[in-house]
């Protein structure tokens, strides 16, 4: 039963992928951000905030082990830099 829930569930696996693939062509070209430690207590709420009250436009967000994954305009990657510099992200 639980095999099957997982194999009707990943079906629609393909929309997260395909809806970052037309960020990134909407918001040419794009920049991904890794927050690495970011599971200790850090929540993407919190990290969005900072980023969207300073206009740094974000999507594609993941969580992939520790790290926390997301894209955003390379055109804003120097405003986000600031952002998550002055807040003691640590990111790359």
């Amino acid at each position: 039963m639980f095999d099957k829930l997982l194999e009707v569930g990943s079906i629609f696996d393909w929309i997260t992928p395909a809806f970052a693939f037309i960020a990134d062509l909407a918001h040419w070209p794009p920049f991904t951000i890794e927050i690495t430690g970011a599971r200790g207590g850090m929540k993407w709420g919190d990290v969005a905030k900072l980023l969207h009250k300073s206009g740094v436009k974000t999507w594609g967000e993941m969580w992939v082990g520790d790290r926390l994954i997301f894209t955003i305009p390379k055109r804003q990657r120097q405003l986000a830099a600031r952002v998550l510099d002055k807040n003691g992200i640590s990111w790359r």
